[in-house]
């Protein structure tokens, strides 16, 4: 990671990682979340906590059990666990022996809501929290 990118991750806390994923890869993965459309379960329009600029019409989509798609629809989620591209920043930041304990897909339509990332940290959930140093 550069200098930036660590700093960048410090105050956001993730980090936006251009050209990770080839044209096929986000064909594959937006014809397997079609694929599945029917499973997608809308939220309550209740992310916005009171914030104008993140108010919509409709609630967010949430999808998960990716890895566990019949194939070939579950191997370019598979695939992600250990990019090429994403490895030596998971190994950067968590350490040569990263796991996944979690995978899901946020699917918006025009007009959805916006959302505070990992709820703003509030109220605070220890299940979500991360420490980090370094960066």
């Amino acid at each position: 990671m550069t200098e930036t990118e660590k700093y960048l991750f410090d105050v956001h806390g993730y980090l936006v990682i251009e050209g990770v994923l080839s044209a096929d890869e986000v064909t594959a993965a937006n014809a397997a979340i079609d694929h599945h459309a029917d499973q997608i379960s809308i939220r309550p329009n209740d992310l916005a906590h009171g914030s104008s600029t993140l108010v919509g019409q409709t609630g967010r989509g949430d999808l998960g059990g990716m890895l566990t798609w019949d194939k070939p629809y579950c191997n370019v989620y598979r695939q992600m666990i250990a990019h090429p591209k994403l490895t030596p920043y998971l190994e950067e930041l968590l350490g040569p022996e990263f796991r996944l304990e979690g995978l899901g897909v946020i699917t918006m339509d025009k007009g959805a809501e916006g959302f505070w990332f990992h709820e703003g940290a509030e109220p605070y959930d220890r299940s979500r929290n991360y420490l980090y140093r370094n960066g």
